[in-house]
């Protein structure tokens, strides 16, 4: 799909920094709960 998928090289530039960023909050809702507990403050 994306260029940088194919390379598989971790992606550093602020071109592509806010897709990797919306990427990672996708994947599983349960991440969200995860941040939303006070518990993820820690983190």
């Amino acid at each position: 799909m994306a260029v940088w998928q194919r390379l598989g090289v971790p992606i550093r530039r602020h071109d592509h920094g806010h897709l990797v960023v919306e990427l990672q909050q996708l994947p599983s809702p349960d991440d969200d709960r995860l941040q939303s507990s006070p518990e993820s403050g820690i983190c």
